[in-house]
């Protein structure tokens, strides 16, 4: 065993180290599916601006992600199509200029027809539709003058104390653009009013970079309504999110696709991890090119309140965001991740330009606890859910609850900085936890798939603080961890969990998730155990030539009513090298 680490962890080390970007930013690909290339055609479509050479490109892509009854998934390694999915790519055929008699469009099309037609798509996929006239855009309900949030002087403040901060943005992209859809002609006092209003709003929320959320697809709705609201093509709110468009097209081989989001900032933390795990000294050139980038990351840019409601007096500073040039929208999470990356540097000789940016950062984590304890996503001061996971359906996220794998995320973060279980903020956060179980005894995944890997970091995180592992809490999720092993050795969980929680901890085995689990065994005091053991030793059997490893199934979740699944290439590698390194520790320790 000590043998296979020795040999593994170095190449490891040099495959994390070979995917380091110019920035000092590690960057993986998240690949949704199909969805975010098909919505760019009609986006570029309705703004006139599609280049016929992208056009062709991305058609050659997305006709290899068909399947052979003409469908299109809603992730990268679905095994069967899906209706809304395949509605998104006929529309980005139609804005590409594919005619219905080319024979990927009439496979899909004959998918289409034999599943209810257009009548049954979604009302956010019937907007995509209606912008290349596939669909009348007279059918798409729009809410009354008088409903339009940013037509009512003080709802848009008062409405992040009851929803989180994404439905206000929803509740001006979506009404504006339907109604520019449905109104060609935007006469009118009341459009007028609208047209105003709504693009200043869409302007304060605008990024830097010309996107929303760092995200491509509010970005694409956002640019739509600001168009279909009558703004000029050379608007600088549409040229700066054109940018940001042009600037998230992947090129190669196999065509043009459009990636769900960047994820530099969290891919960055998992790598400076990884590498200081695996032996890698503070002052390594690598890990202060990560770290800079990180602090050139920080959001300094004091926030609206009506974006995260943080509690009264508390920092609207010093938050990160998953990706670059998004300091709009720092969120939990990322803060969370990047404070427990910072936190070995704290002690090294030349730490003045860490302590200033992680109290910054620390300060604005603690003002966005919640009540009950937990960390929300991006909004506070929602009630909490109840335990186990969300139910299915449109209006399921109306409201940004405490997560338990952000909760247990930030308890890393808060054991980095010496925070410890009597601590009032950690002791409020263990109780949380407590309450959040699932019948399982595990806890449920808001952002990672699913109750394997987020368990994984709420088992990590009350370890970080002094948690003792013999906590019955703990020893049952660990327990029920450890019961769902597979025969080779590893872990795997798919996205059936989210629909049957008797899938709950099953599916075929991936390196990610091994390697979260190895991780909890190792903090929990099992490095020594067999299911450690045989964890490390499918890790170790499965790297491939170039020191990495493939998960080649879907690992994240965005959007966890609408099922938007995505799948990030650096993870499997950042996390194996983590949890071997930091099983070959234990091990000698022991």
């Amino acid at each position: 065993m000590r043998a296979g680490l020795s040999e593994a962890i170095p190449r490891a080390q040099e495959r994390v180290l070979a995917r380091q970007g110019p920035t000092g930013a590690w960057a993986g690909e998240n690949d949704q599916g199909p969805m975010c290339t098909a919505v760019v055609l009609v986006l570029e479509r309705f703004l006139g601006i599609l280049d016929p050479a992208d056009a062709t490109a991305s058609v050659r892509w997305l006709r290899s992600r068909q399947f052979s009854d003409g469908s299109f998934a809603d992730n990268a390694f679905s095994p069967e199509g899906e209706f809304n999915a395949t509605c998104y790519v006929v529309a980005g055929l139609r804005a590409a200029g594919v005619p219905d008699s080319d024979p990927a469009a009439g496979r899909a099309w004959a998918f289409l027809q034999r599943h209810g037609g257009l009548e049954r798509a979604r009302m956010d996929t019937r907007l995509y539709l209606a912008m290349v006239g596939l669909v009348d855009a007279r059918t798409i309900p729009v809410p009354p003058w008088f409903l339009h949030l940013k037509l009512v002087p003080g709802l848009e403040r008062l409405s992040v104390r009851f929803v989180a901060s994404w439905v206000p943005l929803w509740l001006n992209i979506l009404p504006a653009l339907a109604r520019g859809l449905r109104q060609p002609d935007r006469g009118g006092a009341l459009f007028a009013l609208e047209r105003a209003r709504v693009a200043r709003y869409l302007g304060e929320r605008q990024n830097p970079d010309g996107s929303w959320y760092g995200t491509t697809v509010p970005t694409v709705l956002g640019l739509a309504a600001a168009r279909a609201l009558g703004l000029p093509a050379d608007d600088p709110l549409l040229a700066r999110g054109i940018s940001r468009i042009g600037a998230w097209k992947i090129r190669d081989a196999a065509g043009l696709r459009v990636p769900i989001f960047t994820s530099e900032v969290w891919d960055t933390t998992f790598a400076i991890e990884s590498l200081l795990d695996s032996g890698l000294p503070t002052d390594h050139p690598a890990l202060v090119g990560g770290v800079d980038f990180l602090l050139g990351e920080q959001s300094r840019i004091p926030l609206p309140e009506d974006l995260q409601n943080p509690r009264k007096g508390s920092s609207r500073v010093g938050g990160w965001t998953f990706g670059a040039g998004n300091p709009l929208y720092p969120d939990c999470d990322d803060t969370a991740v990047v404070l427990a990356a910072l936190g070995p540097f704290l002690r090294v000789k030349d730490s003045g330009r860490i302590r200033g940016p992680f109290r910054r950062g620390l300060g604005w984590l603690l003002g966005m606890q919640n009540r009950d304890g937990g960390w929300p996503a991006f909004t506070r001061g929602h009630r909490s859910k109840k335990p186990g996971p969300l139910p299915r359906g449109p209006f399921s996220e109306l409201q940004d609850h405490s997560a338990e794998g952000i909760t247990g995320r930030v308890l890393l973060a808060l054991g980095r900085a010496g925070w410890t279980a009597p601590n009032p903020v950690v002791r409020r956060a263990l109780s949380f936890l407590r309450r959040q179980r699932d019948r399982n005894g595990a806890w449920w995944g808001r952002f990672l798939v699913n109750y394997l890997p987020e368990s994984a970091c709420v088992l990590r995180g009350a370890r970080a603080v002094g948690e003792d592992p013999r906590r019955p809490y703990l020893r049952e999720a660990l327990g029920w961890m450890v019961s769902r092993q597979n025969p080779d050795g590893g872990w795997g969980e798919a996205v059936e969990s989210y629909d049957d929680a008797r899938e709950a901890g099953r599916g075929r085995s991936t390196p990610s998730i091994t390697a979260h689990v190895l991780l909890a065994l190792v903090d929990c005091g099992e490095a020594r155990s067999p299911a450690a053991l045989r964890a490390s030793s499918f890790l170790l059997e499965r790297q491939d030539p170039g020191g990495g490893w493939q998960d080649l199934q879907v690992q994240g979740v965005a959007v966890h009513s609408l099922s938007l699944y995505f799948y990030n290439d650096v993870w499997a590698d950042v996390l194996a090298l983590r949890a071997l390194a930091r099983l070959r520790a234990a091990l000698d320790r022991a």
